[in-house]
């Protein structure tokens, strides 16, 4: 960063001694230009008297300015009322809340950073200083070209004839004058003046000029994406039928570097190359031997990245970045040298730089991430991506499902660059010790539950040709009525209940009121209490997790059906 940079309307109006007092001898300095007739000359002892007093509205005020203050830091906190000790940008805010002054502060960018005062509702007044990586301070001020353009504004808003608001809405008055005339009034005079004295202090200048000579910029630009959007469209129109509806043949032998989804019969077919599953072909030569390989992406390049919540940056290998560079799509932010501390604890001192660059992941793009650069021979993968993004706000982790959410949406799956294939709902994929295998070149097709597959498909054949479309599902299908009592009986609450029933003119005691509302529809058969209900059948009542996975058998199986089907499924089946 080139932290003497200013922007082309700021300039320097003072440079502040060389001294741990350049911030305050800077802020001084900007009351001396908006209050002349309080302070006539720099006075040395008042800069001392000024330190004292900002440390003061800080020490009483920690809280506010995020100061805490503990037997470690303390003696380095009092140090700050010595003279020409460096003073921190907390200073600033305090300048600011407590002289009812506002500060911008430029470090070397187009934007200033900006201290509110909270006594202020304006823009006014204001100092503007320059900090040289927060170690000097110089005192600010507006070009001349700037200063005109506000003077411009000022003497505009100080001739103009104010129209009230009486006389816009009498629409005799609008009539009777010229339709441009009306029209600058209805727009121009109604705006609040204060409008275009902050106008005048935006980085623009407020001529028309500026349109004028971007047009011919613009114009060009336009006719380039209009020409990148025809060239995209020409792509597709000059290609076969075949090669936009891509429909492989079955693969007996796999390519491990292809992505596979298995269809019914659990054979696999290759993706199509354009499709969310090629996401995971493979982008380089590195061995994928964790789930927390991911693809990543920048433009054209195609790369792998390791998820390291472990690590506190990200980091990019040197022949992506050559890559990325390359294509026009990695800046440079500066070079520097760190102290690298692996996860065994060694460490080693490397010069190294630091860039930035827009990267996709999955459905995510993450802009201006930063990344350092390290050699290839140090690293397993192309990147990697520390916790400086994966701690954002909204990020998550999922490792039992295997999935990267932000804001909980799903944006890249974990383990498919891993095992690039997609099992359907009857097959498993090939798990060990609770992780995802490897790939390899021979399908592995392993059935969940066969017998139930059969049962469940025999049904679903059934509903599908049936003109009433309420399933066939009874609860033999999930539980028989040995298993149906023994079930019953391990539930306290159950098992009360039946206690109860079996007692003539039974009342239910506080800690099952809840079924008061059903006592009428109870009762006990085979041992096994029912709730009946007409039209339907009578049903057993089944604890609460029962009900779930019964619900979850189904939905998995048939996941189109919908929520009110399903509820309904379940009715039939048994009761919560």
């Amino acid at each position: 960063m080139n932290y003497d940079f200013l922007p082309p309307d700021v300039t320097l109006d003072e440079i502040s001694p060389v001294s741990g007092d350049s911030l305050l001898f800077s802020l001084y300095k900007g009351i001396s230009k908006i209050r002349p007739d309080t302070i006539e000359k720099i006075d040395y002892p008042e800069i001392g008297k000024l330190r004292d007093d900002l440390f003061d509205e800080i020490n009483k005020h920690r809280e506010k300015y995020n100061l805490v203050i503990n037997s470690t830091n303390q003696q380095k906190w009092l140090a700050h009322r010595n003279r020409h000790h460096p003073l921190p940008i907390n200073f600033i805010q305090a300048f600011a809340n407590k002289e009812g002054i506002n500060v911008e502060m430029y470090y070397g960018l187009e934007t200033p950073i900006i201290f509110k005062s909270e006594k202020l509702k304006t823009n006014e007044p204001k100092i503007i200083i320059q900090s040289l990586a927060n170690h000097h301070f110089n005192l600010l001020k507006y070009s001349d070209d700037k200063l005109n353009a506000k003077a411009e504004y000022e003497e505009y808003i100080q001739n103009k004839i104010m129209v009230s608001f009486d006389n816009l809405i009498n629409i005799d008055n609008l009539l009777g004058k010229d339709e441009s005339a009306a029209y600058d009034e209805l727009v121009t005079d109604m705006t609040d003046p204060s409008l275009y004295f902050a106008l005048a202090q935006n980085d623009f200048k407020p001529t028309l000029s500026d349109c004028a000579e971007k047009r011919s910029q613009n114009i060009e630009t336009i006719t380039q994406n209009i020409k990148r959007v025809a060239k995209h469209d020409d792509k597709y129109d000059n290609r076969t039928y075949d090669q936009l509806f891509f429909i492989p043949e079955h693969s007996e032998t796999l390519d491990t570097n292809k992505v596979y989804d298995q269809e019914l019969n659990g054979k696999f077919r290759e993706v199509h190359p354009e499709s969310y599953g090629n996401w995971y072909s493979r982008c380089c030569n590195h061995r994928y031997t964790t789930e927390c390989f991911i693809p990543l992406s920048c433009g054209n390049v195609r790369f792998c990245a390791v998820l390291d919540t472990g690590s506190t940056c990200s980091v990019l290998s040197m022949s992506v970045a050559n890559k990325l560079f390359t294509e026009g799509h990695l800046k440079k932010l500066k070079d520097t040298k760190i102290n690298l501390v692996g996860a065994g604890g060694l460490a080693q001192h490397i010069n190294t730089r630091i860039v930035t660059a827009n990267i996709s992941m999955g459905t995510a793009r993450l802009v201006g991430a930063k990344f350092i650069l390290l050699p290839d021979d140090m690293m397993f993968s192309c990147a990697l991506i520390g916790t400086e993004i994966l701690s954002q706000k909204g990020m998550e982790l999922d490792f039992g499902t295997r999935v990267v959410s932000f804001d909980d949406r799903i944006i890249i799956e974990m383990a498919r660059l891993k095992h690039p294939r997609f099992y359907n709902h009857r097959y498993a994929p090939p798990i060990e010790n609770n992780f995802v295998t490897p790939a390899n070149t021979v399908p592995y097709i392993h059935s969940i539950d066969p017998e139930a597959d059969k049962e469940f498909d025999s049904i679903f054949n059934k509903l599908s040709q049936a003109v009433d479309d309420r399933p066939a599902f009874t609860l033999e299908h999930f539980i028989n009525e040995i298993d149906l009592e023994h079930l019953q009986s391990s539930n306290k609450e159950l098992r009360n209940l039946k206690k109860i029933m079996q007692i003539p003119n039974f009342k239910f005691p506080n800690y099952l009121s809840h079924y008061n509302n059903i006592k009428n529809n109870l009762s006990i058969i085979n041992n096994i209490i029912y709730f009946t209900k007409k039209p339907y059948d009578p049903v057993p009542l089944l604890p609460t997790n029962s009900i779930i996975s019964m619900a979850l058998r189904i939905h998995d199986k048939y996941s189109h059906c919908g929520r009110d089907k399903l509820v309904d499924w379940i009715r039939t089946i048994a009761y919560h």
